[in-house]
């Protein structure tokens, strides 16, 4: 597991594939976020996980 949602502002309900970039990682929510209208987040990656990719 990379990250767990706690529901409320970092959003809950995971929605689209996640994709990496530049040694981060992007995903988005369909629930949860300051609206309640989902949430998308960007995870950087330590180096070793960069490796797996």
């Amino acid at each position: 597991m990379i990250y767990s949602f706690k529901g409320g502002a970092d959003g809950m309900a995971p929605f689209a594939s996640l994709f990496a970039l530049n040694g981060k990682l992007y995903g988005t929510t369909v629930l949860g976020g300051v609206y309640e209208h989902g949430s998308d987040g960007r995870l950087t990656l330590p180096t070793a996980l960069l490796l797996l990719i």
